[in-house]
């Protein structure tokens, strides 16, 4: 059923697509694509897919925003190099819309001072206002992304730091990039205030996360999925592998399913973050090992006996498993494979793969996206006996 959009800019801004759709329909759409997918990829003995969701408004806890001519803004939809300047985002964070309304002040307030960036001349120097906030915490960061080649860019770094010391966030970076990148996150940066990381409460534990690395974007959901993963493992292990584990969300959660728990990942920032969550949490059966996919033999070095009983807990990026430790692990034969996925088209290929070998017990949907086309996928798996 189609419904008259709460925001003025949809249809224009390239963010949400299904904001004109009953919440209630967007939830079906998406359990059918789910459905449909696997069916296509000959996965044919699956459950009844379970669907989890929460708030479908003001849940993001991540904004990239651009500085365009009004203040900050959105890509236009279909063209990435026009701009929408926004004055609220409807799936964003309120605390992350009351700090656009306070750029967006500081902005008018200095407008003919500001040198904006100009994507089609490739030159300026304000490129972007990144926006994080912890949900249950009161933890706020933004990261002010300027170009390091710009003429201007001692002055425009001055009219930043001359505002943000009065700015409502608890933390405030200045981060550089070249002229010819898109990136929005850099560890080329500067703080200005506060310290760069950010604190966020999920479940009872602590996670500490980098404000230029990866993070969940819907802490409401996030926890619905930690508790899912919870309630399917009802029993205890040997060892669990948290794969592609950042800063050691499921592998700290979980820590009391298994004597020894190893929290895997290529990215130091998300390494950096989990080790200070162990000691933040008093963990003290979990480690971290720097994992390249594509090089997995190093979970080999990791398991003390070949017989230990043993459950992986995988998530990937989007791309899915490197096809080396897809091998692995189909070889290593975990008792219990747990995968999350933000990509049901590559879940269903591995999946199609992983069973030859294994049961898949249940498939759930998280709805971390509303409005979006976006899905994120849980499959809990069993070694066929």
């Amino acid at each position: 059923m189609k419904r008259v959009s709460l925001c003025p800019v949809f249809g224009k801004c390239g963010g949400c697509s299904f904001l004109n759709i009953d919440y209630l329909e967007q939830l079906e759409i998406k359990k059918n694509k789910v459905k449909n997918i696997l069916l296509k990829n000959k996965i044919k003995h699956f459950p009844e897919l379970q669907i989890y969701f929460k708030n479908e408004y003001f849940y993001r806890n991540r904004m990239d925003f651009v500085f365009c001519e009004e203040g900050l803004g959105l890509r236009q939809k279909g063209n990435f190099r026009k701009k929408i300047s926004i004055s609220k985002c409807f799936i964003a964070d309120e605390k992350i819309n009351a700090l656009v309304y306070e750029i967006n002040k500081w902005f008018y307030e200095n407008k003919e001072k500001l040198d904006i960036f100009d994507v089609e001349k490739n030159s300026g120097t304000l490129r972007y206002a990144v926006i994080r906030t912890a949900k249950f915490l009161d933890s706020l960061s933004v990261t002010f992304i300027l170009n390091k080649d710009s003429e201007k860019i001692l002055e425009q770094k001055n009219l930043v730091i001359k505002y943000m010391s009065n700015s409502s966030a608890s933390n405030v970076l200045i981060g550089f990039v070249k002229h010819n990148s898109d990136l929005s996150s850099t560890l080329e940066y500067e703080i200005i205030k506060g310290n760069d990381l950010l604190l966020e409460k999920l479940c009872g534990f602590n996670y500490f996360y980098h404000s230029q690395g990866f993070f969940q974007n819907n802490p409401f959901v996030l926890q619905d999925m930690m508790n899912f993963v919870r309630y399917n493992i009802n029993e205890n292990y040997d060892l669990l592998f948290d794969l592609y584990g950042g800063v050691g969300t499921f592998g700290i959660f979980l820590s009391d399913k298994a004597y020894k728990v190893i929290i895997a990942d290529n990215s130091n920032l998300g390494l950096l973050a989990a080790e200070k969550n162990i000691q933040k949490n008093n963990i003290m059966n979990a480690k971290i090992i720097n994992f390249d996919d594509k090089k997995p033999d190093i979970l080999l070095q990791n398991i003390v006996k070949k017989d230990d009983k043993k459950i992986f807990v995988i998530d990937p990026p989007r791309a899915g498993m490197h096809k080396n430790t897809l091998k692995l692990i189909f070889d290593i034969s975990p008792e219990k494979i747990i995968y999350i996925s933000c990509n049901p088209k590559q879940l269903s290929l591995e999946l199609s793969f992983l069973t030859q070998k294994y049961n898949i017990l249940k498939i759930a949907i998280f709805d971390m996206f509303p409005q979006t086309e976006h899905i994120e996928t849980v499959a809990i798996l069993q070694r066929a006996k």
